[in-house]
């Protein structure tokens, strides 16, 4: 084992050291030096490295030889470990053993090891001083006193303060049930339930080596494996293997592994985080799950929230649907803890309570939870959406409802959804349109313009003529007639500077230059209000009112007013304020005018006129002013007019107009 032997100032070479101390036995001028136990107090052991001839250990302590030459028992031991000729590390034990043909020191004693940066402790020693093996077999505990970051930290509370000296940055605490440290390969491998602390982090797994730096103990590498498990605040992140990086502070955890906070979780393949950026990166499909999200839906309920159809087609109240779950699954994730934040790129699909939102990319902004994980169970709470920002071929959907466009955001407070980008909105065959469609999801309103566009696909098989039958083209199906199919449904188109869609009271507005066109009647209007009843869980037309300019064509004929309303349970529709009624020769005007689609009605009151410019002038019309197929009035000439006769239209000149006055009220003709 030694090279040299020092006793009583006296240095030895190692090769002649067993029949030197035969020769000081022998010797009366040092039988002094030994006890009468036999036991050689006071002496050194130094071992010399022949190719640098540099110290590599020095033992000291007290030595008693026994009947084997090749043993040496030991007490009050200290071994000086050295690394290019300086101390590397100090170990102290009570007593050892040391077998001089294996070259090996062992203990079953606790054993002390120190240097400036390191102190280790553990009970049973197996030391091969050949190969610098040090193996600690029990209850070990290494306190790393200058490290820097050992475990992932969190930004806000920075472990590797450059303001602090070395050496007062926060120790780093191991525990195992045994170590071995290969000194020559600067490696300690560690297992049994192996722990390391460092401020508020710890690291755990079934095993782990660490690799050191070049140059004294400072760590370089941990590889951990079998339930690896790290602690850091609020987050708990578990996997198979784990591997970190002490100087890029970057952990890669692998097999399977989980992050916890509170009661949210991420899955994924692989996780890379790097503590110096806040960083998680989750590849292999990562899927955050959030335990409650704080949002139900991300558009209206379609069934009005807050209210549900009862069997007469009207409504009552509900309590709001509970939320659940949310899901983000993408191809990959960059998480930042301390941010908050998270960026999902493609194939991201959130997967809510009651939605699904597909994007090519999604920044997910969480707000900040109060749990805190203490690493002996789990931390409570969940995180909830702040802020979404999607884009790329952006999809939402929900029972009632699928909105696409390039990008959508998503504001928990006050609550909305802004689609742009091509948005468009449908819900059944119905489809909503415009340059951007904004959800106020508190009050359950849908804005949507400039260039809103809204098409229904069916707004029932109610009559839209604006005259009666007799005034229909030559050859029309009278659909009065009980024979006659119902016609097909009748799809319309709304265009409009703006519109606001109350979504709970059923109600929208239209506003800035509307306009209604279908197959067979056209509308405009400034504004309009329409409004929807719910019958059996189905939104249908229930009342239209339009006001400012309103216009309303319909083949060669057409009707004009500031007011029109429209109700579509009744089939009726009034014209309101200064109204007419107009054909290619005709005109009809009163304060009022209101016809029925259904039994081809007709009301003009009260002071209602018309006037007419036929083709030729009747000789019985010049002689007596009569006309045929109106209701009595008096004509320009004071004439009494006979009672209508179906199906004729009556005829004046066309340069002189007749004038129908000061028929009573709600006159049908």
């Amino acid at each position: 084992m030694l090279d040299q032997i020092r006793h009583k100032g006296t240095r030895l070479h190692r090769c002649v050291w067993p029949s030197l101390l035969l020769l000081f036995a022998s010797a009366s001028s040092l039988l002094g030096q030994f006890t009468q136990s036999g036991m050689i107090k006071g002496f050194e052991f130094t071992d010399i490295d022949p190719e640098t001839n540099e110290p590599k250990y020095t033992l000291t302590g007290d030595a008693r030889f026994g009947s084997d030459p090749n043993l040496l028992e030991l007490s009050g031991v200290e071994v000086a470990i050295f690394d290019s000729g300086q101390t590397n590390l100090v170990m102290n034990t009570a007593s050892a053993r040391f077998d001089q043909r294996r070259k090996r020191a062992t203990t079953d004693q606790k054993v002390v090891a120190v240097s400036d940066e390191v102190r280790i402790v553990g009970v049973g020693m197996d030391w091969d001083t050949d190969s610098q093996r040090l193996e600690l077999k029990e209850h070990v505990e290494i306190e790393l006193l200058d490290t820097g970051p050992i475990v992932p930290e969190t930004g806000e509370t920075p472990v590797d303060d450059p303001d602090r000296p070395r050496g007062e940055q926060d120790p780093t605490m191991i525990h195992a049930q045994s170590m071995v440290y290969a000194m020559a390969d600067k490696a300690v491998t560690l297992s049994g339930g192996v722990t390391v602390e460092q401020g508020l982090s710890r690291l755990e797994a079934a095993a782990m080596t660490m690799t050191l730096a070049d140059e004294g103990q400072q760590a370089r590498t941990i590889e951990a494996d079998g339930a690896v498990t790290i602690y850091r605040e609020d987050i708990v992140a578990r996997g198979g293997q784990g591997f970190y990086d002490v100087e890029s502070r970057t952990v890669v955890l692998s097999d399977h592994p989980v992050v916890h906070r509170g009661l949210d979780r991420l899955e994924c393949d692989r996780l890379e985080w790097n503590a110096e950026e806040s960083r998680m990166l989750a590849s292999g499909r990562p899927r955050l799950i959030l335990a409650d999200a704080g949002t139900g839906t991300l558009l209206p309920d379609t069934q009005m929230e807050g209210v549900r159809p009862t069997p007469e087609g009207g409504t009552a109240a509900e309590e709001k649907p509970s939320r659940g779950p949310t899901a983000i699954v993408s191809r990959e994730l960059s998480f930042f803890p301390d941010a908050n934040r998270a960026e999902f790129r493609g194939d991201v699909l959130v997967e809510g309570p009651d939605f699904q939102l597909g994007a090519d990319q999604m920044d997910v902004f969480l707000a900040k939870s109060d749990s805190e994980a203490t690493g002996e169970g789990e931390a409570e709470g969940s995180s909830q959406l702040e802020k979404v920002v999607a884009s790329g071929f952006v999809e939402l959907t929900q029972p009632g409802w699928r909105a696409t466009g390039d990008h959508a955001e998503y504001v928990a407070d006050p609550g909305g959804v802004v689609l742009s980008g091509d948005p468009v909105v449908r819900s059944g065959k119905d489809i909503l349109s415009g340059d951007v469609i904004r959800v106020d999801l508190d009050q359950s309103v849908l804005h949507c313009g400039p260039n809103a566009r809204l098409w229904i696909s069916d707004t029932g098989s109610s009559r839209t003529a604006l005259l009666s039958a007799t005034d229909t083209e030559a050859g029309a199906e009278d659909v009065s007639s009980g024979s006659a199919e119902e016609p097909a449904a009748r799809p319309i188109e709304i265009r409009s500077n703006a519109l606001e869609f109350r979504v709970a009271e059923n109600r929208g507005r239209f506003t800035g230059n509307v306009r209604v066109i279908s197959a067979d009647i056209n509308m405009n209007a400034d504004r309009m209000d329409v409004l929807l009843a719910l019958i059996h869980a189905k939104r249908v037309l229930r009342e239209v009112a339009c006001s400012g300019g309103v216009k309303i064509v319909q083949g060669e004929r057409w009707a004009t007013s500031e007011r029109a309303r429209y109700d579509a349970f009744e089939e009726k529709v009034e014209l309101i304020e200064r109204p007419q009624l107009a054909g290619t020769d005709w005109a009809l005007t009163a304060q009022r005018i209101t016809f029925y689609l259904n039994d081809e009605q007709l009301y003009a009151e009260p002071s209602p006129r018309l006037v007419a410019y036929p083709a030729e002038i009747p000789e019985w019309v010049r002689e007596h002013g009569a006309v045929t197929g109106v209701q009595a009035g008096t004509v320009s000439e004071g004439t009494e007019t006979p009672e209508p006769v179906p199906g004729q239209q009556p005829t004046w000149t066309g340069e002189e107009q007749l004038r129908i006055g000061e028929v009573p009220a709600a006159r049908r003709y």
